[in-house]
Order: structure tokens, then C-alpha cells, then sequence
């Protein structure tokens, strides 16, 4: 038996993947949402996700 036979993992794993989609979906969320909402609102919902996002980092 040498060191190639067997099933190898491929380099993506679940993690990895799971990440990534949740960077494409906020990337799609944010490109939406800077074409439709009015930029005061727009600052208002980036103000909270980024208290709600520390906060969960910060008690975690």
C-alpha cells in the first residue's frame, strides 16, 4: 500500500463552505441593500448589526 491509495479528503471543508456562503450571502444583502435603502437608514441597520455582532462576540 503506498501513501496515495485510500480516499482522500478534498481541502473545503464543512466549516469552510458554511463560511462562505454566509460571506456571499451578506455580501449580496449589503449590494441589495445599498441600491434600495436610503442611506440614513442604511447607516442606522449597520450601527445595530455591528452592536448586535460585538455584543455576541463579547458574551461569548
Amino acid at each position: 500500500m503506498g501513501m496515495g491509495s485510500g480516499k482522500r479528503k478534498g481541502g473545503c471543508g464543512r466549516t469552510s463552505s458554511e463560511f462562505l456562503g454566509l460571506l456571499l450571502l451578506v455580501l449580496g444583502v449589503t449590494t441589495l441593500c445599498a441600491f434600495v435603502l436610503p442611506i440614513k437608514l442604511w447607516l442606522v441597520l449597520l450601527a445595530g448589526a455591528m452592536i448586535f455582532f460585538g455584543y455576541r462576540i463579547f458574551t461569548s
